[in-house]
């Protein structure tokens, strides 16, 4: 069912030097997120330039940048981000906030963004992990400590309710926070390097937006320190497989012939062999026998087959009854779902 699509929302705009030594935005996102056979589509979303409505559910997920704009300011393209962030929240899709989009994300479900108190953080920060991370995160084995690039002098204040803490600082209070299972948010930088952040610097330099003597100060720190490049990454895509491999249900509802089973695999083999791709993780549910996927774990799958069967798709049989419940709660949740012969039947959501 082929690769990921992804959206770059892009909140900043791109110097020349960053364009000709990084790739710009793209690049420098590019680089540490993207894998083979992905799609990456970038939306320069400063410039109100957003994914259509109609598109949103093709995209697996949205990445919000980082940006010299205020993320708690009331600029159109602003309101019409922090609009989108909630609209994709009641899709259940997932997103991944970087510095400002961190707390854009924080903003738009209900948490407050303002000044730190602590002024300006930039350069290498060690940040604190929790211990006690959520069941989404939990199999990463991220270390206690992690190193990350840091330039901002907002943050998070206060954070959405049913928000986690993941990470936190001396100097920022909320580094990395989740938010139910499909969003996360980083206050500092995984996509720089030590020359971008010294680029960074400089520019906010110019702009005066920092005292030069404790800018330089922090540019010497950094020159020393190395940031934790590869559990970042692992973090930005490893949790819930966000970026990972695809993974489908395939939704029984017949029986199985000794027959089938032998010559071609059975249910499972005959729609394998025609759909599986390599990379992809095919879960098989014999809903005929009234086993069905949990409710936890429907987010977690990007499509659902629906199989023949030879029952009657307008009968009123139990497990027909929670198939069609199903059908409507993953149309409600916009999820794909292929439906073949009797599943093209039942694949007719209803209201209850």
């Amino acid at each position: 069912m082929g690769g990921k699509r992804f959206a770059l929302l892009m909140c900043g705009e791109d110097s020349e030097y960053l364009v000709k030594m990084h790739g710009g935005c793209y690049g420098m996102f590019g680089r540490v997120l993207a894998e083979e056979g992905e799609k990456w589509d970038l939306y320069k979303v400063v410039q109100g330039h957003f994914p259509e409505h109609d598109d949103l559910p093709f995209y697996d997920g949205f990445v919000i940048t980082g940006s010299c704009y205020d993320a708690y300011a009331n600029d159109p393209w602003i309101l019409d981000l922090l609009a989108l962030v909630n609209k994709l929240d009641n899709m259940h899709k997932k997103i991944l906030g970087i510095c400002f989009g961190h707390q854009i994300v924080g903003r738009a479900l209900g948490g407050k963004v303002g000044r730190s108190p602590n002024g300006w953080d930039i350069g290498v920060r060690a940040i604190n992990v929790t211990s006690s991370l959520p069941p989404t995160l939990s199999s990463l084995n991220l270390p206690s400590k992690l190193s990350i690039f840091k330039c901002h002098r907002d943050e998070i204040l206060e954070l959405p309710a049913k928000a986690e803490v993941i990470a936190w600082s001396e100097m920022t209070g909320v580094e990395i926070f989740s938010y139910g299972d499909h969003m996360l948010g980083i206050q500092g930088h995984p996509e720089f390097t030590y020359d971008i952040l010294l680029h960074f610097i400089d520019r906010i330099i110019q702009r005066e937006l920092v005292q030069e003597a404790f800018a330089m100060d922090a540019k010497v720190k950094a020159a020393s320190q190395e940031s934790d490049k590869e559990t970042l990454k692992k973090l930005c895509r490893g949790r819930d497989q966000r970026m990972g491999g695809k993974r489908f249900a395939l939704l029984m509802c017949g029986e199985d012939s000794e027959y089938l089973v032998k010559m071609h695999g059975g249910t499972y083999g005959i729609f394998g062999r025609v759909l599986a791709e390599e990379g992809e993780k095919w879960d098989l549910y014999k809903v005929v026998q009234g086993h069905f996927p949990e409710h936890d774990d429907l987010p977690f799958y990007d499509g659902f087959v629906i199989t023949g069967s030879c029952y009657d798709a307008h009968a009123n049989d139990p497990w027909i009854l929670d198939l069609l419940a199903l059908v409507n709660k993953l149309d409600n949740m916009h999820k794909k779902i292929l439906g073949i012969c009797f599943g093209h039947q039942a694949n007719s959501p209803t209201e209850y």
